[in-house]
């Protein structure tokens, strides 16, 4: 392998791995993985047998 072909070489290799670095930014950015984490709109239902436990907050009385 002579000088020319492994320039070419390394010249794809960072073509590539700007590709992936941009796709992994876009892919990680805060944005799209905000959007993500919304997907699931339903309500948390849990499925334990056990007593709820009510939580008391003492409000003064008017």
């Amino acid at each position: 392998m002579n000088i020319g072909e492994s320039m070419v070489i390394w010249i794809v290799g960072l073509v590539i791995a700007a590709l992936l670095v941009q796709l992994g930014r876009h892919y990680f950015s805060e944005d799209i993985r905000e959007r993500r984490r919304r997907r699931n709109h339903r309500k948390v239902i849990s499925r334990a047998r056990r007593p709820v436990v009510m939580l008391s907050a003492k409000v003064p009385k008017n």
